[in-house]
């Protein structure tokens, strides 16, 4: 009897600490939106894997038993890899936001599979060999990328040589250019940016008011009658490394909870949630407050936000119309 007690008693503690750690997900804040997507169970609706396993289990629950068979059947281990590349390699990429930074893009990554292909590649090996009744070492493959990153690091071929003073010239006017490049379309410090409600809006006058903003196609009306539009402001740019970044304070929201910068549930590319409202706040919703300061890569950027710059070039066009 005691027993039985003890097992119960640890069930229940356990199921309690998985809720609270589940709650827990989006009530803490985070300074980049890569960790939001890194911390999430899903995306765009889409479960996301943990790790390998855990991949090969979700792949072969989403495979029909026909595509199962076929493999099984009429294609020879290690043909699968090349011939889906393209077909189910593509949906594992899109589907489980290997190019979005998600938790097992970055559970490969710190792994040595950095590029979303071989991330893909490795999970149709190990859903190959799991159809064809095989052992896959998955780890062993870990290993030898390893080896192979150490190899290209110390390997004078891939070590970059010392530019010349001509190089280092040349490679500053570039910077230079892309610096003012980005700057001439608003992607400077101190410059307002408009928030775009991609997941929705916290409340009926920002439901409103985004309406009446997307039927002047998006944004396109004077920028002082936007009042209810959440706004925010640039205080920091990285504009170099693989892709620049930007840091945006939200100065204001119309609603305390602050504006919806992710929901597990929608595809964000979606338009028909745009005007949808969420008055409660949701745990699995990750909202920015006013006050709040978060970094975005810059295609991220401009997915919620529009700079006053781009408001204003947008209604002169208008306006020549």
């Amino acid at each position: 009897m005691k027993t039985s007690v003890r097992i119960l008693s640890l069930l229940v503690l356990s199921f309690v600490v998985s809720v609270a750690t589940s709650a827990a997900l989006f009530s803490q804040k985070y300074s980049s939106y890569n960790e939001i997507l890194s911390n999430a169970e899903k995306i765009r609706g889409n479960y996301i894997p943990f790790d390998f396993d855990d991949a090969v289990r979700e792949l072969e629950t989403l495979l029909d038993e026909k595509d199962k068979a076929y493999i099984r059947d009429s294609m020879a281990l290690g043909e699968l890899e090349g011939e889906g590349h393209f077909g189910v390699g593509m949906f594992i990429r899109n589907r489980w936001g290997l190019w979005q930074n998600s938790r097992l893009a970055k559970y490969f990554e710190q792994r040595r599979f950095y590029h979303p292909d071989n991330m893909s590649d490795i999970v149709l090996e190990g859903i190959d060999y799991k159809l064809h009744g095989k052992v896959y070492d998955f780890n062993a493959m870990v290993k030898r990328e390893d080896s192979l990153y150490r190899a290209r690091k110390s390997n004078p071929k891939f070590t970059i040589p010392p530019k010349s003073r001509e190089d280092k010239k040349r490679h500053k006017e570039y910077q230079k250019e892309v610096v003012d490049r980005l700057k001439s379309t608003g992607l400077r410090k101190g410059e307002i940016v408009y928030f775009k409600y991609t997941y929705g809006c916290s409340n009926q006058e920002e439901a409103d008011m985004v309406s009446e903003s997307t039927s002047e196609k998006k944004y396109g009306r004077d920028i002082k009658e936007k009042k209810y539009l959440a706004k925010g402001k640039i205080v920091d740019v990285h504009y170099f490394g693989l892709e620049p970044k930007i840091k945006v304070k939200l100065i204001y929201s119309s609603h305390p909870d602050g504006i919806i910068l992710f929901d597990p549930d929608t595809n964000p590319h979606n338009d028909e949630h745009r005007y949808k409202i969420f008055l409660n706040k949701g745990s699995k919703r990750y909202y920015m407050k006013k006050g709040d300061k978060m970094w975005f890569l810059k295609r991220q950027f401009n997915t919620f936000w529009v700079t006053e710059h781009e408001v204003k070039k947008r209604n002169e066009t208008k306006n020549l119309k």
